[in-house]
């Protein structure tokens, strides 16, 4: 008796709620966009000399579009298949030579490359950001390889240079010469083809 008070009434909502949901019919809402895009900014001024000041510019996109487009394919390393310690990385087969790793690179689909963007500082002077899709950094590695011959010291160091090619899609001052300082203003300008002109103000 006490079994059935306690769990009728659960049993009874479990079955209510099982079948009203056999007749339901699952299918997609189609739903339209139809607005004028409008341009999305994002930026960074940055005080630090050792990195680089960027703007972000993309657009509004349809509901039906894609996110990301394919830009190109990129080569990323050689696979030797012959030599006798094989790179983790690969897979080679028993009658395989080599091959090369590539991978396919893609961006976004609103992304904006043509628009003309500047950046004024308290003084009037502007300087224009220019769209770069990579940047290239080199990293610089000494090894220390002093020798000790015959009684002499011999100086004698070692420098790798390791070059590192980065996806950016951002506008840039390709001149350096744009170093911003804390405590001044600097006003965003922004023109894009069949886009409102856009302008921003800020205050490091």
């Amino acid at each position: 008796m006490t079994f059935k008070n306690k769990y009728q009434p659960s049993l009874l909502l479990f079955l209510l709620l099982k079948f009203s949901c056999i007749d339901i019919e699952r299918e997609w809402e189609e739903i339209e966009s139809n607005y004028d895009h409008v341009l999305n900014v994002f930026g960074i001024l940055n005080l630090d000399p050792g990195f680089t000041s960027f703007i972000g510019l993309y657009r509004t996109t349809d509901l039906n579009e894609v996110s990301q487009r394919f830009s190109r394919v990129d080569t990323l390393f050689y696979c030797n298949c012959e030599v006798e310690e094989e790179d983790e990385r690969c897979w080679c087969e028993d009658d395989d030579e080599g091959y090369w790793e590539v991978d396919s690179i893609y961006e976004p689909a609103a992304i904006i490359k043509d628009a003309s963007v500047f950046v004024t500082d308290d003084n009037g002077v502007g300087f224009e950001f220019t769209f770069v899709e990579n940047i290239e950094m080199i990293d610089t590695i000494m090894f220390d390889t002093t020798k000790f011959i015959d009684g002499y010291n011999i100086d004698f160091d070692t420098t790798i240079f390791d070059t590192n090619n980065f996806r950016l899609n951002f506008y840039i001052d390709t001149t350096g010469n744009f170093m911003p300082q804390e405590g001044q203003n600097y006003t965003l300008s922004i023109t894009a083809p069949n886009f409102d002109p856009v302008t921003g103000f800020l205050t490091t």
